[in-house]
């Protein structure tokens, strides 16, 4: 199967309702987007390693403060029908550092239509030292995302989380490639404290090549149900090569401690 390394692009997301701070510094957002795009273009050259392509860098702002996500993707065994691979992600937001490391196995079912796949991550927050490790399942094809993860809290840290997430993806009826999906989660946030449970549904369609549109809802039991609007332009060279099973990464859950926002 013939590999495409789609890394060029890089995003820009819009969360609505926003409030007015929102537009406090536009000089600096417009400087983290243009690092973000210059970032991407030099990681995805031409004669750059092919662990290297599969490395994306996202700058940006939040509360008035600059953030920064770096993800990695590193093939380590590789056939036409499966592959071995070690992924990697680090977030610097509020001060704080959260990392993510581990590794996964993909391989695709007999009629090729399936790609399974099995994974383990070791997660921790830098400011906390909250530590949690997570086994993972995911099934999809070019239609359907089926995915579950299993999060484990580890070391002497009260604050780190156990838990669950299952999320599903399907394809509608509607024009612009809409695709709805749905994703439950249940958090233990401590032990005198009921679990926290909570539900994401969201409705997401792009219009054209460089935008994507999401509406959706979400609840959980500490906070009323909300609607929200994403709106993500991407920047940067589109490319009609699509990426395969294989350079796909293994999502990650953000927060690993207990004060956390859904």
């Amino acid at each position: 199967m013939k590999r495409q390394a789609v890394m060029s692009t890089c995003m820009f997301s819009i969360l609505l309702p926003i409030s007015p701070s929102t537009f406090a510094d536009e000089q600096s957002r417009n400087l983290a987007n243009t690092l973000t795009k210059l970032g991407n273009r030099a990681l995805s050259a031409q004669y750059r390693p092919i662990w290297l392509k599969h490395t994306t860098i996202k700058f940006g702002m939040a509360n008035n403060q600059p953030t920064l996500m770096i993800k990695t993707l590193r093939p380590i065994r590789q056939t036409h029908n499966e592959t071995v691979f070690l992924q990697g992600k680090l977030r610097q937001e509020d001060g704080g550092v959260t990392t993510n490391i581990g590794s996964g196995y993909r391989w695709l079912t007999a009629d090729n239509t399936w790609a399974l796949g099995l994974n383990g991550f070791y997660d921790q927050d830098t400011e906390s030292n909250a530590e949690h490790i997570s086994i993972g399942g995911e099934a999809f094809s070019e239609n359907a995302v089926v995915r579950a993860n299993l999060y484990n809290a580890i070391g002497s840290q009260p604050l780190a989380l156990d838990g669950f997430d299952l999320k599903v993806e399907v394809p509608t009826p509607f024009p612009n490639h809409a695709r709805l999906s749905l994703k439950a989660y249940q958090w233990n946030a401590s032990t005198t404290i009921k679990p926290v449970q909570g539900w994401r549904t969201a409705l997401k369609a792009n219009p054209n090549k460089k935008l994507s549109v999401e509406l959706g809802a979400s609840h959980n039991t500490w906070d009323e149900a909300k609607l929200f609007l994403n709106l993500t332009y991407y920047f940067g060279h589109y490319s009609k090569h699509k990426p395969t099973v294989f350079d796909r990464l293994a999502p990650r859950h953000t927060h690993i401690v207990r004060e956390f926002t859904m």
